[in-house]
């Protein structure tokens, strides 16, 4: 194994050996066997990487709300907003007025993205087989674990950096300024 990917890092170094650095390697290399996954069941043409927490969210709960939508997913509104222009535009799914609330869409799957199920449910067996293998059942139970506990983390270090953006300054108006 090359010494930037040993599993050993050294105490006080910084650098390739953090955690950060092996979860965007990690990252960029499950979109690239993903991407592959995608191609070998021929949908690559329709569905890219990132779009999945979408389309799974529909095959559970069709019908949905943009917010909902988001809730389901665990997507911000923007990045919701972003996926379903692409998947509307590709005809895998389609918004309509809401009956109770005009201001709102609901979003469903259309013929086309029913038909991708079987085939996307094939990628994700696929894809995560590869991510589990090596890995006994506690292994991927643990891991799962600790990436939520990531995630938490980052939510709250999210929303702190929006409450200190939105306290107001000494003139009375919110802070513009944002914490790094």
């Amino acid at each position: 194994m090359p010494s930037h990917l040993s599993s050993e890092a050294l105490p006080g170094t910084l650098g390739l050996e953090d955690l950060s650095f092996y979860l965007g390697r990690a990252y960029h290399h499950y979109c690239l066997v993903l991407e592959d996954s995608l191609r070998a069941n021929g949908v690559g043409g329709h569905i890219r990487p990132g779009m999945g927490p979408v389309i799974f969210a529909l095959f559970e709960s069709s019908n949905l709300t943009l917010r909902e939508l988001g809730e389901a997913s665990d997507l911000s509104p923007s990045t919701v907003t972003e996926l379903v222009q692409k998947l509307e535009k590709a005809g895998v799914l389609a918004r309509k007025p809401c009956d109770l609330d005009g201001r709102a869409s609901r979003i469903t799957l259309t013929a086309k993205g029913r038909a991708l199920r079987e085939r996307l449910e094939a990628v994700s067996r696929d894809v995560n087989g590869l991510l589990e293998s090596g890995l006994s059942k506690t292994d991927v139970a643990r891991l799962k674990h600790n990436l939520a506990t990531m995630i938490k983390a980052m939510r709250a270090r999210r929303a702190e950096a929006r409450i200190q953006t939105a306290a107001p300054s000494k003139s009375g108006k919110p802070s513009r300024a944002r914490s790094r």
